[in-house]
């Protein structure tokens, strides 16, 4: 019912070619659409091009992030083993989220180091905060409490209801327009508003536990979801 073509913006005119003349032959595969991302740029602003055999393969930028995270992973109390695995979901996310957070319509520069940071507006802090709202739900499950009704009260868990509630227009507005940025960008708001939910307001010793525990649980799931849309896995430790 729909097909979608994904080149960089430099051939909208032959797609458009090509629609048209599909059009008048009478030709019909459903509702065709060329979905425009713009250039790559090198670091000396001109486009990239595989012609030219100048290209970065993807193998070395895949080495390089998940070296740069194999060093955030090492400072952690972790099985060398689970280490390893950690660093490279960590890797794939950090890539696929500066790749993925970027308005697609405009030209980016490749920058292996912007890339691969892991701190900040990127895709390892969306799965620190998911894995943070998990982490409060296993300590309560030891102490014998578990998530009830949510009782909203503080500015912060008003704001954390509200941008929950926000999720199923912005899947559907990202399904409609092909901007997975949209997503990134309210899953970043998400993570914010759960920090400071979770700075604020004493969740297992707090007054009412059940209430914030289900505050801690809507937000994990948020995350996981909306990290899972962009193709990036959660991790059980970080």
């Amino acid at each position: 019912e729909r097909v979608l073509y994904i080149t960089d913006s430099r051939q909208a005119q032959h797609f458009q070619q090509v629609f048209n003349v599909a059009e008048q032959a009478g030709w019909s595969a459903g509702e065709a659409e060329h979905v425009p991302f713009g250039m790559v740029l090198g670091t000396d602003g001109k486009p990239y091009r595989s012609r030219d055999g100048k290209t970065v393969p993807l193998e070395e930028l895949l080495d390089e992030a998940e070296a740069q995270a194999r060093k955030v992973v090492a400072t952690r109390a972790l099985p060398h083993e689970e280490q390893e695995d950690v660093a490279h979901w960590v890797s794939l996310a950090a890539l696929k989220y500066a790749d993925l957070s970027g308005d697609r319509g405009k030209d980016y520069h490749y920058d292996p180091q912007l890339m691969t940071q892991l701190q900040g507006d990127t895709g390892p802090y969306l799965q620190y905060a998911e894995r943070r709202a998990r982490a409060v739900g296993e300590k309560a499950a030891l102490r014998g409490l578990k998530a009830g009704a949510a009782n909203v009260q503080t500015k912060e868990e008003r704001e954390l209801v509200l941008l929950a509630s926000e999720y199923p227009s912005v899947v559907l507005e990202v399904a409609q327009t092909l901007q997975p940025h949209r997503l990134c960008t309210y899953l970043q708001r998400t993570a914010s508003a759960f920090t400071k939910f979770y700075e604020a307001c004493p969740v297992i010793d707090g007054p009412e536990p059940e209430s914030r525990l289900a505050l801690c649980e809507l937000s994990a799931k948020v995350l996981e979801q909306g990290l899972g849309l962009l193709g990036i896995r959660t991790v059980s430790r970080m």
